[in-house]
């Protein structure tokens, strides 16, 4: 499988294999609300990984970039791991709904789950 190999200014680094992802958020936000800039979390099924990071420079990175798609400016999702399409607006991923933007659901119209 994919991995990608995340870098911090320091000595430390972090591998993920792409293949565990469900979503990339750039939410990033914390208890109180507040949202970090250029920040991006990585959902697995067991796990959220913080990553500082912009979301479409992640995108831009992926080795195996033709299996995530756009479903909103602040999510992309990996196909494989959609369970259910609740019509154009939301889908379900892990029991999670993700909202799907107006303009980014051209990006699922051909698509079956």
């Amino acid at each position: 499988m994919n991995g990608i190999i995340f870098k911090d200014t320091l000595k430390y680094s972090l591998s993920i294999v792409t293949g565990y992802f469900l979503t990339v958020d750039s939410g990033g936000k914390m208890g109180s609300g507040f949202q970090f800039r250029n920040y991006i979390e990585i959902y697995t099924a067991s796990k959220m990984y913080l990553i500082r990071k912009k979301l479409d420079d992640f995108y831009h990175e992926l080795p195996d970039i033709l299996d995530f798609v756009k479903v909103h400016r602040s999510y992309y999702i990996r196909l494989d791991k959609v369970s259910q399409r609740n019509g154009l607006k939301e889908i379900i991923i892990f029991n999670t709904p993700i909202p799907v933007s107006k303009t980014c659901s051209d990006n699922l119209k051909f698509l079956s789950f």
